[in-house]
C-alpha cells in the first residue's frame, strides 16, 4: 500500500489492537476491526566473519542474536552454518524470555572463522492507532508484570539534573498513557534531529541525547523511554534490521530500533521517532504504526547473555559478539535480503 494513501486511510480507521499483556490483566478495547496492513515475505542472510584470530587461541566463542517470534513477525526457517576451516565447532540456540541467540564455540580456531545466519521471515505492517478514550490506569497485576518496563536501564535513567526539566514539560499532570506518549513523541521530534555527526551517538544514552539534541534511532528511543517511564508508562526497546523498501534483492546496511509503550485497555503501541524525523510527512503514521520493512531481533537493554561474555550485560545487542579465550574481538559482517 502506498504510504501517502495509507495516511489518508489512517485518519479514518482509528485502529485499536488487541492487548498483549498478562492473563486477565486488561480488557479488550472497544474498537473497529483491525485493518489488514501490508505484508512482506523475505529471506535474510547475515555473514559474520572473525578475522585476525591470534595463532594459539584455544577457544573462540560467539553470541549471535536470533530473530523474535511475535504477532507481527513469523520466522519460518532459521539456521546457522559455521565455516571454521575444519576446526571442531558446536552451536546451540539459547532461549531467554522473548529473546533468542546462537552460541558458537570453535576449538583451536584458524586465523579466520565465519558464521552464516539464514532465515525466512513473514513480517506484517503494524496498524495500531491509539485512542485515549480506551485508556485506564495500570492495575496492580500490570505494575508487577511490567516492573522491568517501568524501571531504569544503565543508560536510560528516570531522572536527573539533565532529564528532570524535560520530563516536567511533557504532559504535566497527565496520567493518560497515550497522551503522555504522544506528548513525548512530539517533544522529541521538535527537540532532536537525526544525525551521526561527531562522537557519543548510538549508545542509547538518555542524558547524552537530552544534552546533545541529536543522535540515531537508539538515542531517540532511549530518551523517549526515560520520559514516559518516569511518568509511569511502561515502555520497551526493540532492535532489528531495516529491509529497504525496494522489493527484490539487496544489501542491508545496518541496524534499526524502535520503541513501544503500554496503554492499559489497549496494549503495546509502537513508535518510530527517528524515522518520523527523517520523514516528517509520516510523523502521524509512526505514532502507533510500523512498516513491514524490518525484521525484529532483540527486545530489551542491559541484556544478560548465557553463557556470560567477559563484557557482562549488554547495553544493546544486535551484532554478533566474539571472544578469543575471553578477550573481545572485532567482527565484520555483510547482510542481504531477497523478497520471496
Amino acid at each position: 500500500m502506498n504510504r501517502a494513501k495509507l495516511l489518508v486511510l489512517f485518519s479514518a480507521l482509528c485502529v485499536l489492537a488487541a492487548c498483549s499483556c498478562p492473563s486477565g490483566s486488561c480488557e479488550s478495547a472497544a474498537a473497529a476491526p483491525a485493518a489488514k496492513g501490508d505484508e512482506r515475505h523475505v529471506s535474510f542472510s547475515a555473514v559474520t566473519t572473525v578475522p585476525n584470530i591470534t595463532a594459539g587461541t584455544k577457544e573462540l566463542r560467539l553470541w549471535i542474536p536470533a530473530p523474535l517470534q511475535e504477532d507481527s513477525q513469523q520466522i519460518v526457517d532459521h539456521d546457522i552454518k559455521v565455516d571454521a576451516g575444519g576446526a571442531a565447532s558446536k552451536s546451540a540456540l539459547v532461549v531467554s524470555g522473548p529473546n533468542r541467540w546462537w552460541t558458537v564455540v570453535v576449538t583451536n580456531p584458524p586465523a579466520s572463522v565465519s558464521v552464516t545466519q539464514s532465515l525466512t521471515a513473514k513480517r506484517k505492517e503494524v496498524l495500531r492507532a491509539p485512542s485515549s478514550a480506551a485508556v485506564r490506569a495500570l492495575n496492580q497485576d500490570e505494575r508487577v508484570a511490567f516492573a522491568a518496563e517501568l524501571g531504569p536501564h544503565k543508560l536510560v535513567p528516570l531522572g536527573g539534573p539533565k532529564l528532570d526539566p524535560l520530563i516536567a514539560e511533557v504532559a504535566p499532570g497527565s496520567h493518560d498513557a497515550v497522551q503522555i506518549a504522544r506528548a513525548a513523541y512530539r517533544t522529541l521530534l521538535e527537540r532532536m534531529r537525526y544525525s551521526k555527526d561527531g562522537e557519543g551517538w548510538g549508545r542509547g544514552d538518555s542524558n547524552w541525547a537530552c544534552d546533545s539534541r541529536y543522535g540515531n534511532c537508539t538515542d531517540f528511543h532511549s530518551l523517549f523511554m526515560s520520559i514516559v517511564r518516569a511518568k509511569g508508562v511502561p515502555a520497551r526497546f526493540t532492535m532489528g534490521f531495516p529491509i529497504p523498501e525496494a522489493h527484490g534483492t539487496g544489501v542491508v546496511g545496518g541496524y534499526h530500533c524502535w520503541a513501544e509503550f503500554f496503554a492499559p485497555g489497549i496494549g503495546w503501541i509502537p513508535v518510530d521517532i527517528s524515522e518520523a524525523d527523517k520523514h516528517p510527512e509520516l510523523a502521524d503514521y509512526y505514532f502507533g504504526n510500523l512498516t513491514e520493512d524490518r525484521i525484529a531481533f532483540v527486545l530489551g537493554r542491559d541484556l544478560v547473555l548465557q553463557p556470560a561474555p567477559s563484557s557482562g550485560p549488554q547495553n544493546i545487542f544486535i551484532y554478533a559478539l566474539a571472544e578469543a579465550d575471553g578477550a573481545p574481538l572485532k567482527t565484520e559482517r555483510r547482510m542481504s535480503y531477497t523478497d520471496l
